[in-house]
């Protein structure tokens, strides 16, 4: 069996550009092709727990999450490393309750097994907040080129070339 992996999209199709998580996702597991699974996500960080429970399923797991603080550009990529002692300080990465760190935590506190390779990758985006439905025309138009980054950084080969 070939190393298997989970792309997690977080956020909600109905707030806008919230909604890059769960598209980017769908196009990093598509891009991945067999061995990759994507899962969209809209609730707190602490429900992930819930995806990652039991044996270890998967080699390698993937968070996607947009960023609307303005550290990013629209549509800018960044891989987000969590900070050593996964001590919780305020939020981290998410607007969806609970951050990430204090997933990580929690999860240090039960002595839940993460996956071994587990990664978090930010999408920056100006408004996270807008009730509507459909990503601006900026994040529309660089989809490709954002899963397209993120596949490369898992190590997919892609077509016409090795990333």
């Amino acid at each position: 069996m070939g190393r298997r992996t989970l792309v997690v999209g977080v956020g909600s199709a109905i707030r806008g550009d919230d909604g890059v998580g769960p598209a980017v996702a769908e196009s990093v597991a598509r891009i991945g092709g067999r061995g990759f699974e994507w899962m969209p996500f809209d609730g707190s960080a602490l429900d992930l727990l819930g995806a990652f429970a039991g044996p270890p399923r998967y080699d390698c797991s993937v968070v996607i999450d947009c960023m609307a603080d303005g550290r990013l550009e629209e549509g800018e990529v960044a891989r987000i490393l969590p900070p050593d002692g996964n001590s919780p300080v305020g939020g981290w990465l998410s607007s969806h309750h609970a951050g990430i760190l204090e997933t990580l935590a929690m999860a240090d506190r039960l002595r839940q097994t993460l996956p071994r390779d587990l990664r978090f990758y930010a999408v920056g985006v100006k408004d996270s907040t807008a009730f509507r439905e459909g990503l601006s025309p900026t994040l529309k138009a660089r989809l490709g080129e954002i899963a397209t980054l993120i596949a490369t950084d898992l190590g997919v080969a892609l077509e016409g070339g090795n990333p």
